[in-house]
């Protein structure tokens, strides 16, 4: 079954990760059945596996509520056919751009204030959209550096069916780290009374940005 997103859609936060792990996959949430509300279903959420544990302390540290963030995917099904590997094979550029207007759909149905990207894959679809070339979208160089991009909202990609003419959309994005090369550095300092690069980077940005994401939730509340 596929996992498709969590949060609020009316979030000024959204975050963007990779893939579901099998953690997504195996835990589920029951919602009420839209179209019967005394019936429940079972979905898969996302980020609910130990990348989602480390996700949510950087939440919980940065102070945001529930219903200040959207959590979603690029791909929603992950691709587990890895030997000898735990977590889902990074979905091909092709695979990517094929998911990109599903993604897209998302972006313009929530309409955040900030898109953080978890990740080089996320950062690449969209700044990739945007023309952006490949080789300046090194995670590492990126991290904290803003991007801006403009997404072009039409009838084959909005859940706006109504709209007559094609509207250019402007989204800034932070990207981050994904969670889960968080936990792949901490394992690999185990024992270590240094916290790694990765990790020092993350603490920077976030530093960085704690008042201006808490000044966004905020106004989100009024």
């Amino acid at each position: 079954m596929p996992c498709y997103n969590r949060g609020s859609v009316n979030a000024p936060i959204m975050m963007i990760g990779q893939s579901p792990g099998k953690g997504e996959l195996t835990n589920s949430k029951k919602i009420k059945d839209k179209n019967n509300k005394d019936k429940e279903v079972i979905i898969p959420v996302p980020f609910c596996g130990p990348a989602g544990v480390k996700l949510q302390e950087i939440i919980n540290w940065l102070g945001l509520d529930e219903g200040s963030y959207f959590l979603t995917n690029i791909d929603k099904i992950g691709n587990f056919n890895r030997p000898g590997m735990k977590g889902p094979k990074p979905p091909s550029e092709d695979q990517m751009l094929n998911q990109r207007n599903e993604l897209i759909k998302e972006i313009t149905k929530v309409d955040p204030k900030l898109i953080m990207t978890l990740g080089k894959e996320a950062l690449w679809v969209l700044c990739y959209y945007n023309k952006v070339p490949a080789d300046e979208l090194f995670i590492g160089r990126n991290v904290g550096k803003y991007h801006n991009i403009k997404i072009e909202i039409n009838k084959h990609i909005s859940h706006l069916k109504d709209i007559d003419k094609n509207i250019v959309k402007n989204y800034e994005i932070l990207p981050l780290y994904h969670p889960s090369a968080l936990l792949r550095e901490s394992k690999y300092n185990q024992g270590s009374s240094e916290i790694g690069p990765y990790h020092e980077k993350m603490i920077k940005t976030l530093n960085e940005n704690k008042q201006k994401l808490r000044t966004l939730t905020k106004s989100f509340m009024i």
